[in-house]
């Protein structure tokens, strides 16, 4: 039987799709004051090898890895996703590195909390 690759990429793009905003609800849930998608899916790519890459702001005194470790554990993301979760303060430093400033250039706020 044949492989229909156009057809496992739509359903790929639909999955990814519906995952965003159900991993956005899930970092506001968490408190996110900033959720940003960067990477290939805001630039339009839609194919079998995109996935989803987020940076959010979420204030925590959990160590970094132990937060990434948390925060998929909770969302249970079910498409390839980078999550990366930063809090205010490293968030403000991370700000000039080069990774995170081309992530703000280049990429879509999905959320910032009022105010």
């Amino acid at each position: 039987m044949a492989v229909d690759i156009a057809q496992r990429r739509r359903e790929h793009v639909d999955l990814l799709e519906s995952e965003l905003p159900r991993l956005v609800e899930g970092l506001k849930a968490m408190g996110a004051s900033l959720i940003v998608l960067f990477g290939s899916f805001p630039a339009g790519r839609r194919d079998l090898f995109t996935d989803l890459d987020i940076l959010a702001v979420i204030e925590s005194d959990i160590p970094f890895i132990q937060r990434l470790g948390e925060t998929y554990q909770r969302l249970a993301p079910e498409v390839q996703a980078d999550i990366l979760v930063y809090t205010p303060e490293e968030f403000e430093e991370m700000k000039q590195r080069p990774f995170v400033r081309r992530a703000l250039a280049t990429g879509e706020v999905v959320y910032a909390r009022p105010g």
